[in-house]
């Protein structure tokens, strides 16, 4: 029998009790593919805002019915939504919170200060929402989610439709950390995405098996650090886009961070592997992008596309500006085209510039391509 307490006391007796539930739980449970994160201590800004423990509210451990109503009770600001370790289905959606959004297990909206935590949870899309993602945070600020995973569900679902772990939208302020993500988002499936991030830091994420690991546009001032990132097609191969860097046209006028964003700047990638994709990365527009000590590796297509790492283009569709400052200090092997640079659909005010190249090339069939001559100041110095 697994007995897991009610969580009260303070903050390093609520852990103690967390760990040993994790111990217990993963005795009983299978988690295919996910490692454990070891638990951190809960930051300064939250020790002292009251705990909603999402069992307490009803939430089933054991995965056995609908945990959706309890999540959704433990909703609001100025809190920690904690979930135990355990497998928690969900079986019924919300009304997405606006445009091109499909409906969600969770949908917390217009919160501030929080904390989610949820190291050894699994939090699982029953077939019978398949489409839906499980949890998105929109239109807020000042929080925090860590060490929860991810699994979703393809039963059903034509190979264009697209299906989300973890959405963010309208949101400043916040951090996300040791989260492992893997079955049921291959394909056109995504782990973590969304649109309009301001001053966020994505850290120490793990996907084994997406369409997309970040499906993303309209950012400032974001970091992206030690993912860990496998593609996986829906025939088994290689995954569709690993980060994408785009304009999301549905969702232009859903910009509620009180931050104007005229297109994606200021972001880093750093510490990174990613894998298996048909395009690791795709910029298409905004500027000074930086990506530091990542490894690039077996990109190498499929019927669909070449197989690339980083893909810079200008996208004629786009009335953002084409990319430009982009600094890539990274390592490639194994890529069917290490690093392409496509201006061919600019035009003499469209064009991609400053791009600055110092990387470590090794066995890729071709390391650097430049097409289409709408760029200027694309330096390879290797």
């Amino acid at each position: 029998m697994v007995i897991i307490g009610k969580f009260k006391g303070n903050t390093s007796s609520r852990q103690r009790i967390l760990c040993l539930g994790t111990i217990l739980l993963s005795a009983c449970f299978s988690y295919p593919n996910v490692v454990f994160a070891e638990e951190k201590p809960i930051p300064a800004e939250y020790k002292e805002l009251p705990t909603f423990n999402v069992m307490e509210l009803g939430a089933d451990p054991y995965g056995k019915k609908d945990s959706g109503p309890a999540f959704r009770k433990a909703a609001g600001s100025n809190r920690i939504i904690f979930v135990p370790p355990g497998k928690y289905r969900f079986s019924s959606t919300e009304k997405p919170p606006c445009c091109a959004y499909d409906p969600e297990a969770v949908l917390y909206s217009k919160m501030s200060n929080f904390l989610i935590t949820g190291y050894g949870a699994t939090l699982i899309a029953d077939d019978s929402i398949a489409l839906s993602g499980l949890l998105r945070v929109d239109q807020s600020k000042n929080f925090a989610i860590r060490g929860l995973s991810f699994r979703g569900s393809r039963k059903g679902l034509a190979p264009e439709k697209e299906n989300g772990a973890l959405g963010l939208t309208s949101v400043a302020n916040f951090n996300v950390s040791d989260i492992q993500i893997g079955h049921g988002f291959e394909g056109n499936g995504d782990g973590i995405g969304g649109d309009w991030w301001v001053n966020g830091t994505i850290d120490n994420v793990s996907m084994d098996g997406v369409g997309h690991c970040h499906d993303v546009a309209y950012l400032q001032h974001v970091v992206f650090r030690h993912l860990r990132c496998r593609g996986q097609g829906p025939d088994g191969g290689s995954g569709m886009t690993g980060i994408s860097f785009i304009e999301d046209p549905p969702n232009q006028k859903q910009n509620h961070t009180g931050v104007r964003i005229d297109s994606t700047n200021d972001v880093s990638i750093v510490d990174s592997k990613i894998t298996n994709f048909d395009t690791a990365a795709l910029v298409s527009t905004g500027h000074h992008y930086s990506f530091s000590n990542n490894t690039w590796y077996d990109n190498r297509g499929s019927s669909r596309v070449l197989g690339i790492g980083i893909l810079i283009k200008t996208n004629p569709k786009y009335q953002g500006p084409p990319p430009h400052d982009i600094r890539i200090y990274d390592e490639f092997d194994r890529n069917t085209v290490a690093i392409k640079v496509d201006g061919q659909g600019g035009n003499s005010k469209r064009l991609i510039e400053n791009v600055d190249i110092k990387a470590v090339f090794s066995e890729n069939k071709k390391d650097v391509s430049l097409s289409g001559t709408f760029m200027r100041n694309v330096v390879n110095s290797d």
